[in-house]
């Protein structure tokens, strides 16, 4: 993790970033030292960037002009491309840039008197401020986790809710249900949560995991108000070879047998979508099977999001992409997997200019830290969804939490889109 300090004449602002996986080739590029301590992962180099070129480039510029700001940290002091024409950060470091670009946003809502989700809103020209339908995330799996689960990531969505906190009430209360269930079933060591806050319980398959979530929702009395999703990370059991998904890739004896064709693992989520409230899939092919992502968009997108995550990374050039092969309904966001904050308001705008109306999802990273920024620029920028990790994790809590401020702040005018989260614009239709 990056933390940062930028003085004005207003006062002292402070910027973090997570510190990501970094493990996707076509997002902006972080900066690591590759020495031996902190396993190679420390952050040296990317903070005398900071100091030597980065701050200095900026210094005297007005706060408020995040655009120019962002073009000259991103454009003139890094400079690196990709052979696509992205901006890529590698030369600073994409964490550099963002806890720099991140500074000056809320310096500039200082200096025009602005809370930081207001000032954003009227950088994007956004006239719809809603608080997001949380995205709480309840069970690992994939390889994440010892158990018989194919899917990455199991998670709840309170679409029911009237509003934002009793959203997070929902999501609150079933959390506790679950924990308890899991506890009782399997024992204290199941409630041991990983890295992003699941509990990886010894389920034997999707499919009891999925009978687990909605037995919880019915005990917490939220049947038909909570919803399910789901992160499939489909990525990890991909043949590129064959171009089929290994279902038995988590098996130590396994012989390729349980290898599928697109077709029918597009079967089995439509499948389940059938028999269970699921109602977000994210990246249930390969990064690249741009034709698999658009059949089951084309087949199930009217009444299920279908989120490209890692096949777009925050990439607009692979944004472009998706849209010309109407390959998702849906996209989760990273501002640093993009770099700046301008850059990231320029990636939404162009996601939402897509006619078929795609979910936009605000989301954490791994290794992320308390700082609230991100939920402003979810507020600002008009975001129906944000995906946490789960709720022992405080980094999560922290940005979830400071949802309820915003909510309590804009009072009568708060809007929560309920159902609509694909077009928070809408009018939220409670009688679904």
């Amino acid at each position: 993790m990056i933390e940062i300090d930028l003085q004005t004449e207003l006062g002292l602002f402070r910027a973090a970033v997570p510190c990501g996986s970094q493990t996707n080739e076509h997002e902006a590029k972080e900066l690591r030292d590759g020495y031996e301590g902190y396993h190679g992962m420390s952050v040296e180099k990317a903070i005398r960037n900071i100091h030597d070129f980065l701050l200095p480039g900026i210094k005297g510029m007005d706060p408020t002009m995040q655009q120019a700001i962002d073009v000259k940290l991103s454009q003139d002091l890094d400079g690196s491309q990709s052979n696509v024409g992205a901006w890529t950060k590698k030369r600073m470091g994409a964490n550099a840039v963002y806890a720099v670009s991140q500074a000056v946003c809320q310096a500039g809502a200082a200096a025009a008197g602005l809370p930081n989700w207001q000032h954003i809103s009227n950088l994007a020209l956004n006239r719809s401020v809603v608080l997001p339908v949380p995205i709480i995330h309840l069970f690992d799996g994939g390889r994440r986790a010892e158990n018989g689960c194919l899917y990455q990531e199991f998670g709840i969505m309170p679409t029911g809710a009237t509003g934002y906190s009793e959203a997070m009430k929902m999501c609150s209360e079933t959390y506790h249900y679950v924990r308890k269930m899991v506890e009782e079933r399997y024992g204290i060591d199941a409630v041991r949560v990983g890295e992003y806050g699941g509990f990886a319980p010894p389920f034997k398959d999707d499919n009891e995991v999925f009978e687990f979530l909605v037995e919880a929702i019915n005990k917490a009395n939220y049947q038909g108000k909570i919803q399910i999703a789901i992160d499939v990370a489909a990525y990890e059991f991909y043949d590129k070879e064959t171009k089929l998904y290994d279902l038995g890739y988590k098996e130590l004896d396994n012989d390729g047998t349980k290898k599928i064709s697109p077709i029918a693992l597009a079967k089995k989520y439509t499948d389940f979508c059938t028999r269970y409230p699921i109602i977000s899939i994210t990246d249930p092919f390969d990064r690249d099977d741009w034709i698999n992502f658009g059949k089951l968009t084309a087949s199930i997108g009217e009444d299920v999001q279908i989120v490209g995550d890692s096949c777009y990374q925050g990439n607009p050039i692979r944004v472009q992409k998706g849209m010309k092969e109407n390959g998702t309904n849906g996209i989760a966001v990273r501002p640093i997997q993009v770099g700046t904050v301008w850059e990231t308001i320029e990636l939404v705008k162009l996601a939402k200019s897509d006619a078929s109306g795609w979910g936009i999802i605000g989301a954490t990273r791994a290794g992320d830290n308390a700082n609230s920024f991100l939920a402003d620029l979810c507020v600002g920028l008009g975001l129906g969804e944000f995906k946490a990790g789960g709720l022992s994790n405080m980094d999560s809590v922290e940005k979830l939490n400071h949802f309820i401020r915003i909510e309590e702040e804009l009072g009568q005018d708060a809007r929560y889109p309920g159902h609509n989260f694909r077009q928070p614009h809408v009018k939220p239709d409670l009688k679904k």
